[in-house]
């Protein structure tokens, strides 16, 4: 890892800490980090901490060694965090839809990072419930390993009733095996009223709910009653916006601009490619 590398870690963590009301709420967001590392690498004494180290942290606090991916503020960034603030603030419990690569994931990690007690799972299709709920444990900085099912839900509980304004955004749920699916409703019971909760997901997450219902699956008219019958969609971002995006990451030469805007179908996973691609030709046309 280059010194340059290492003084942008440094200064994307200055902005991580700058969001919490103190450099211990900072360092307790931050996994396998010590407050006394932060300290260190702050002050610039890196020579103790090791490349690993700094590549943790970095990922923590929002750095990528190919160089640090800018946000730009879309109408899709916008409705989610609208509604993961709103979620946050009330309590409330939304369902949430977008296509893949719009930003539902990423935009909820940043905006996690910037806001205390916003944790962010993301969920995958091996997880049972133990591991589900381990995901939670985690996403708080805690270790559920040892305890039952049970347990954890009593944990995951009694941590949240000592947050201000929590909120936990499941991410990808639709990959989840009904088991785990259905078990949104114990999450629901337990949490209402105590903490925020969204489910998100691609259009498969609305279809399969309104499927369940429609064929009286046990347990789907219940998950759809609790997202409030309704799924909030997020917006593809515009040609306008995506142009934006380029520019803003580095990308400035019209041509290849128009071509990203006509290809990357709203994805802006396709979108960071095409710049990577940009950049990588613009630097050996320079060598």
């Amino acid at each position: 890892m280059t010194q340059q590398q290492k003084t942008e870690i440094q200064t994307m963590l200055k902005q991580f800490i700058e969001q919490f009301p103190s450099q211990s709420k900072a360092a307790a967001n931050l996994k396998g980090v010590s407050e006394a590392t932060i300290i260190q690498l702050l002050k610039g004494r890196w020579e103790s901490i090791s490349d690993e180290m700094f590549t943790s942290i970095g990922k923590q606090v929002g750095y990528d060694a190919k160089g640090v991916w800018h946000l730009v503020e879309t109408l899709g960034m916008n409705t989610i965090i609208t509604i993961v603030a709103d979620a946050k603030e009330y309590g409330n419990v939304f369902a949430l839809i977008g296509n893949t690569g719009n930003g539902k994931s990423e935009v909820p990690e940043w905006y996690a990072s910037k806001k205390e007690n916003t944790f962010v799972v993301s969920c995958a299709e091996h997880f049972n419930k133990k591991t589900f709920l381990n995901e939670m444990f985690a996403a708080m900085g805690k270790d559920g390993s040892g305890y039952g099912v049970a347990e954890m839900m009593d944990g995951i509980v009694e941590t949240v009733l000592r947050m201000k304004e929590p909120v936990f955004y499941l991410d990808e749920y639709d990959k989840l095996k009904d088991e785990v699916f259905l078990f949104f409703i114990t999450i629901y019971n337990r949490l209402e009223g105590k903490c925020g909760l969204i489910i998100a997901g691609t259009e498969v997450l609305e279809k399969r709910i309104k499927k369940g219902v429609r064929l009286s699956k046990k347990g789907y008219s219940e998950i759809y009653s609790r997202v409030g019958r309704s799924f909030i969609h997020v917006p593809p971002p515009s040609k306008r916006e995506i142009a934006e995006i380029c520019e803003v990451n580095g990308c400035d030469d019209q041509q290849t601009i128009a071509e990203i805007c006509n290809t990357c179908e709203g994805d802006i996973r396709r979108v960071k490619r095409a710049i990577h691609k940009y950049k990588l030709m613009q630097a050996l046309k320079a060598a």
